[in-house]
């Protein structure tokens, strides 16, 4: 038998033909000898080798061993031309392959929406908690942990134990994570904390890149769930950066749909811009793309009009009926100390009852009292300054000092020349900058 019959000698290539090879360039087509297989094309040993040995001495091999292997900056620009152009081919044969495939709506079967909180937060998949810090987003995350782990009642619902993975990355573990998971009643044998090896060291959770892993050691440990905290902390795209759609919503789609075909609950926390909104997803750091991708987004903020009050709502519900909101308050606890040194202080959540307000109500309304905020100042700014003209970027200084964010001080300047209070034009010497001045006299309410 030769090593051109259907045989032993037979091997599949690194790639069909005319596609990419691992390396960035493309295969030639496959050897007179080759046959269809199921997948892909085969080709027989001899040619395989040949063509091997033939890109191994090309010029693009040779850009991509100095390019891939961390020597870029003493690569050539010539070296790294090729091996851009490499890529660019490589694209273009990629979409070239790209194939519309239907099916139709009779060969899925129905079923029912399973919960990992009773019509509120739906099981095996991605929901959001977002906030701003300091509203008892973590806290509430270790009230969830505990009732995953041990029959803790959360907003009147109690479940079967299991286990779960809870990733952090800003918290320190035996400072603030264990004491605060005791205080919520957390089985802590059944919390578990996970690190990254690398062959050279430890290294830290990337999703999507460890989405699979991640899933893989859950199922390990036969977890239910798994808490992100915070969740884009572990995003890491290699195109583009945390406020583009285009990179971060295949990483969301990515790590939503590892958790569906797991069957592992998902739960991430998110944090809020220091600049106000009106709407609770409006305000997410980073891309809109993960509110837009989750199933289930819940929000917290401070009541505006009861002080230690927060308000817990449901401002995202794709699987089941809208939910009514809680209002809760955070209790201080003191915990004995393992070392035996003075107690530690730490909280816990403690839901009082039903209520009416959203999270995204209490943004509109500290929005609004703070753009009338930021309006006074501005007034009081142009008034008291003596100059008919003053630069917007020593009002916007001075109001950051005050407290004022820019952002929602360029809204109140906007609401000021809309009735007639300011006037803005830009400044002569640099265009950038505008002037703003007094278009009133104050004169008539200084009496």
């Amino acid at each position: 038998m030769t090593a051109h019959d259907n045989g032993p000698g037979y091997v599949q290539p690194s790639a069909a033909a005319g596609t990419v090879s691992p390396n960035g360039s493309l295969l030639p087509d496959p050897c007179p000898h080759g046959y269809a297989g199921p997948k892909r094309l085969v080709r027989c040993r001899t040619c395989s080798e040949a063509a091997k040995a033939r890109w191994e001495a090309s010029p693009e091999a040779q850009a991509v061993r100095r390019v891939r292997h961390d020597e870029r900056a003493e690569a050539t620009a010539e070296e790294v031309l090729i091996h851009e152009a490499g890529l660019k081919r490589a694209e273009k044969q990629k979409a070239a392959q790209r194939r519309i495939e239907s099916t139709p709506a009779s060969a899925y079967t129905k079923r029912r929406t399973k919960w990992f909180l009773d019509k509120r937060i739906p099981a095996h998949d991605l929901t959001l908690v977002v906030g701003k810090g300091g509203t008892g987003k973590s806290t509430i995350f270790a009230a969830l942990v505990a009732y995953v782990t041990n029959r803790v009642p959360i907003l009147g619902e109690t479940r079967g134990t299991g286990d779960c993975i809870y990733c952090h990355r800003e918290d320190s573990i035996e400072e603030t994570l264990v004491p605060r998971f005791e205080a919520a009643g957390v089985d802590l044998d059944r919390v578990h904390f996970i690190k990254v090896s690398t062959p050279d060291s430890e290294g830290q959770l990337r999703l999507p890149l460890d989405i699979d892993r991640l899933m893989e050691h859950a199922q390990g440990l036969n977890a239910s769930a798994i808490l992100y905290d915070p969740l884009s902390s572990f995003i890491s795209t290699t195109t583009g950066g945390r406020n583009s759609g285009d990179a971060m919503r295949p990483a969301y789609e990515a790590i939503q749909a590892a958790h569906e075909a797991h069957q592992i609950t998902g739960l991430g926390l998110a944090h809020t811009r220091k600049a106000l909104s009106d709407d609770v997803l409006d305000a997410l750091i980073g891309s809109s793309e993960q509110g837009n991708v989750v199933r289930s987004v819940f929000g917290v903020a401070p009541d505006p009009d009861i002080d230690g009050r927060y308000i817990f709502s449901q401002e995202k519900h794709n699987r089941g009926p809208w939910q009514e909101s809680f209002a809760y308050r955070i209790e201080g606890v003191q915990l004995e100390s393992d070392d035996g040194d003075d107690a530690i202080e730490t909280s816990r959540i403690v839901f009082t009852e039903k209520t009416v307000e959203t999270a995204s109500d209490a943004f509109r309304m500290q929005s609004q009292w703070a753009r009338r905020d930021a309006r006074r100042f501005i007034i009081d700014y142009l008034a008291q300054s003596g100059y008919p003209l003053n630069p917007s970027t020593d009002i916007l200084e001075a109001g950051k000092k005050a407290g004022h964010v820019p952002a929602t001080m360029y809204r109140a300047v906007d609401d000021l020349i809309r009735f007639g209070k300011v006037d803005r034009e830009p400044s002569k010497g640099d265009g950038r900058v505008h002037n703003w001045s007094l278009a009133i006299d104050l004169e008539p309410y200084r009496s």
